[in-house]
């Protein structure tokens, strides 16, 4: 989990499709997406298949992935937050998204779902 103010935190946009005309583009862009403890029994046809729209998927999940909805290219079966951390280890920073495309995504979600 990402506090909401974390520079890749784009917040909770739940199943909104208007939300995803701003989202979907800009996860297509990715080069690497972790799904930790993703289930995607929810999301609508276009969220499922997360390996569809970027060039890597890692899940951490709690359960092996029987539901086939998406695949990913690594994934650790066990306890979601020990894993994360895990791979934080001894890890550093880097500036990523240059262009500065997730904060206008950020702008523009909060502006069309608070009306301003």
């Amino acid at each position: 989990m990402l506090p909401e103010d974390d520079a890749l935190a784009l917040g909770g946009a739940g199943l909104s499709p208007l939300a995803d005309q701003y989202l979907l583009p800009l996860v297509r862009e990715s080069d690497l997406i972790i799904l930790a403890g993703y289930d995607p029994i929810e999301m609508r046809s276009g969220w499922r298949d997360p390996g569809m729209m970027a060039r890597r998927v890692i899940e951490f999940c709690a359960v092996p992935n029987t539901h086939y909805m998406h695949q990913a290219d690594l994934s650790f079966v066990g306890h979601v937050g020990e894993g994360l951390k895990t791979l934080r280890k001894e890890a550093s920073a880097n500036l990523v998204w240059k262009n500065g495309e997730p904060e206008k995504v950020r702008r523009d979600l909060k502006s069309i779902f608070s009306g301003t």
